[in-house]
């Protein structure tokens, strides 16, 4: 099962419209060769949830981590192959905690182990480095952080690697981790030139799809559709569908080389 963490410490990148159409994308395929999707919505404001037309103060999440609900229990169905957990009322909590479970950042992914009837967990993390961060990040197997063509979000993504090099070390595993350019609008020269540097100090990370500044999908989540309901034979449809793609080649040649 692979566990992908989409993450970002910087808000405004377009890290929760990834997750979504991530999400959907993965589950229009699976769903024709019987696979299925969770998609993790990790993020206190619950964004995500509110993005697929869910409701983000359902049990979900919160229950997971503090009543040690049943995985199965909570999640909805939201899409064929798609089913959503939820962040739960009183998942803000959480970052508030400052002893016992607030130190156990292990305690979600273990929680996830009985996801065992999905082929991909989607997570949508919330903007910091708090408790429900590095939960995310640790019960992750691929990290996938979205970086918009400016020159903070360069910034913001080196204080990023560094954190996850310090996670890496406290719990004794890599992570695969992949870098998507987001928000790109090619008729800006700053943009061009960072897209340039990236491809340049993480050729290795830098998936080839680029997500384009778009309109539609600013207007999605109003209506609680993904990209591909709210304009299936869009531009920015297209490239999430051709994200999942190259993620998934990437996932078979990483299992290949294991």
């Amino acid at each position: 099962m692979r566990r992908i963490a989409v993450i970002n410490q910087k808000g405004g990148v377009g890290k929760t419209t990834t997750c979504a159409n991530l999400a959907h994308a993965f589950a229009m395929v699976g769903h024709r060769i019987g696979r299925n999707v969770l998609a993790v919505d990790l993020d206190p404001q619950g964004h995500l949830s509110t993005t697929l037309g869910n409701d983000a103060a359902s049990a979900g999440v919160d229950a997971l981590l503090a009543d040690d609900s049943p995985l199965h229990d909570l999640t909805i169905q939201s899409r064929d192959g798609l089913a959503l957990l939820g962040a739960g009322s009183r998942l803000a909590d959480f970052e508030g905690l400052d002893a016992g479970l607030s130190r156990d950042t292990g305690l979600l992914g273990e929680r996830l182990n009985d996801a065992d009837t999905y082929d991909i967990v989607m997570i949508d993390c919330p903007p910091s480095s708090g408790f429900l961060g590095r939960s995310g990040i640790v019960a992750a197997t691929e990290i996938l952080i979205p970086v918009p063509g400016d020159y903070l979000a360069m910034v913001g993504l080196s204080s990023l690697l560094e954190l996850l090099e310090n996670i890496e070390a406290e719990i004794d595993r890599t992570l695969t981790k992949w870098i998507v350019v987001t928000r790109f609008d090619a008729r800006r020269n700053h943009a061009r030139e960072v897209y340039d540097k990236l491809r340049e100090y993480f050729p290795d990370q830098l998936l080839h799809s680029v997500i384009t500044e778009s309109v539609a999908l600013t207007e999605s989540p109003s209506f609680g559709q993904s990209i591909f309901e709210y304009k299936g034979t869009s531009r920015s449809a297209s490239e999430y569908a051709a994200l999942a793609r190259e993620l998934i080649e990437t996932g078979q040649e990483t299992r290949k080389t294991a």
